[in-house]
């Protein structure tokens, strides 16, 4: 699992990504129904596809292009991220984006504390077992730093 550095300030409300991606499925004549709830995810069925989408009240515009996408596979492009679904509205975040490996998914954490909770509520209801049941491996991968800043002291200053 890989978290990602959060910044400010943009999201989507959690029922507008869920209404739109069900309004587009509807066009499409494609199902779109609440499969099962965990503590912090709910996953929905689209078609043939899971998606699970926390249980926030505003989903991150990352984290929501990252649902638009998964979209993809059942609505196409035309319904998917670049077509009848909301744009996101910024590339500020205001959550951390947490990729888990375990399950290819992603999911979202206000703050790191909330990390590890929220990734194993999501291995959780994606495959079905406890939430108890597994060990899991949380590793942070920060924004890389600019090659230079003035002011900033490097290991070949002369200063």
């Amino acid at each position: 699992m890989s978290v990602y550095g959060a910044l400010d300030d943009a999201a989507l409300k959690r029922r507008d990504v869920i209404r739109a991606i069900g309004q587009e499925a509807k066009r499409q004549g494609i199902v779109w129904e609440l499969e099962r709830e965990g503590a912090r995810h709910t996953v929905y069925r689209l078609g043939r596809t899971m998606i699970p989408v926390a249980r926030h009240m505003e989903i991150d515009d990352q984290m929501a292009i990252v649902i638009f996408k998964e979209c993809e596979g059942e609505l196409g492009k035309a319904g998917g991220a670049d077509g009848h679904l909301p744009r996101p509205r910024g590339t500020r975040r205001r959550y951390w984006l947490v990729r888990v490996h375990e399950v290819d998914r992603w999911t979202q954490a206000r703050h790191l504390r909330e990390v590890e909770e929220m990734a194993r509520d999501l291995v959780a209801v994606m495959l079905e077992v406890d939430a108890n049941s597994f060990q899991l491996e949380v590793t942070y991968e920060l924004p890389v730093p600019p090659r230079s800043c003035s002011g900033c002291r490097t290991s070949g200053s002369t200063n």
